[in-house]
């Protein structure tokens, strides 16, 4: 038998403990003087994440039920930005332009309201079963990709812009050229442009489908691409995108209460069985699917109890 070194034994170990990746909570009752590392010694703001020198593979979980805003800028790469908690409440970030100048993250069941948005300079980012309530961002998207950003992934996420919002759900700045950007599984309702997404000068959007939008106008999304406009039922499925997608009222609940869960009629249910990739739980920690397919939006219909996240980045 070959002998082992001390050294080599060590190496090994702090490479498994590395690759874990560290797990810190935020939380309202919380101290930025805590390490973070429990929930029982919780860090506060989203300027002490924004400040932390966070590794790959670490966490950063949001209690559920509480409320952030201030300036937030995830630096880190290959982290999750996830939530802990009461299932059935939300960890709202709100009034708060989010500059994601990291690559290759995760975030996962975050509730974004008011004037809040990513912004997203980093690549390969992807978001998952997020919630955008009744939002108002101030500039012209609810995601900002800047020219050059490839492999944003937004998947299984509710987004309703307010009606008074003349942006759209996607804004592609500074050119417009951001390779592999894609959508999948998810809601959609847009503002009083309906618009889906603006400034794309170059199509690669290639895996967006099964989405549900809603116009509240009664008319039909639309998708500015290269100074072309384009329908979301005329010309727009003509590139090969939202091919079994929807035009429809996803039937939510109570829209006007918050509540973005599904009727049991919603045309949204069992709809998302072609997508790459299933993000299991929902926001609300159901298991999903709970039918023949997922339902599209971040909420699943029916409840099969929590589990943990199944993190993947497809």
């Amino acid at each position: 038998m070959t002998p082992v070194s001390l050294r080599s034994i060590c190496a090994v170990l702090l490479f498994a403990l590395t690759a874990e990746g560290a797990t810190y909570y935020v939380s309202n009752s919380g101290s930025d003087s805590n390490d973070g590392l429990s929930p029982g010694a919780p860090w506060a703001t989203l300027g002490k994440v924004s400040a932390a020198s966070l590794q790959v593979s670490d966490q950063v979980l949001f209690q559920k039920g509480g409320t952030w805003s201030g300036s937030f800028t995830p630096s880190a790469s290959s982290v999750t930005y996830g939530t802990y908690g009461t299932v059935s409440a939300k960890a709202i970030i709100q009034n708060t332009h989010i500059y994601v100048y990291g690559a290759n993250n995760i975030f996962d069941g975050l509730t974004l309201a008011g004037a809040a948005w990513f912004d997203c300079w980093g690549n390969n980012n992807t978001f998952q079963n997020c919630l955008f309530d009744n939002v108002l961002p101030s500039e012209d998207g609810v995601w900002t990709i800047r020219d050059g950003v490839s492999g944003t992934t937004v998947r299984f996420c509710t987004v309703a812009l307010s009606i008074n919002s003349g942006g759209a759900i996607f804004n592609f700045m500074g050119g417009g050229n951001c390779p592999g950007t894609k959508w999948y599984g998810c809601i959609m309702r847009l503002g009083n442009l309906e618009q889906i997404a603006v400034g794309v000068s170059t199509l690669n959007t290639a895996g967006t489908d099964y989405n549900c939008y809603l116009a509240p106008y009664g008319g039909e999304p639309y998708f500015n691409y290269g100074h072309m406009g384009y329908y979301a039922g005329y010309g727009w499925t003509d590139q090969g995108m939202d091919a079994n997608s929807i035009l429809a009222d996803p039937l939510w609940v109570n829209p006007a209460g918050s509540d973005y869960t599904l009727q049991s009629s919603s045309p949204c249910k069992d709809t998302s069985g072609g997508v790459p990739v299933t993000p299991s739980p929902d926001i609300a920690g159901n298991t999903r699917p709970q039918g023949s397919a997922a339902d599209m939006g971040c909420y699943e219909y029916g409840s099969g109890g929590g589990s943990p996240p199944v993190i993947t980045s497809s």
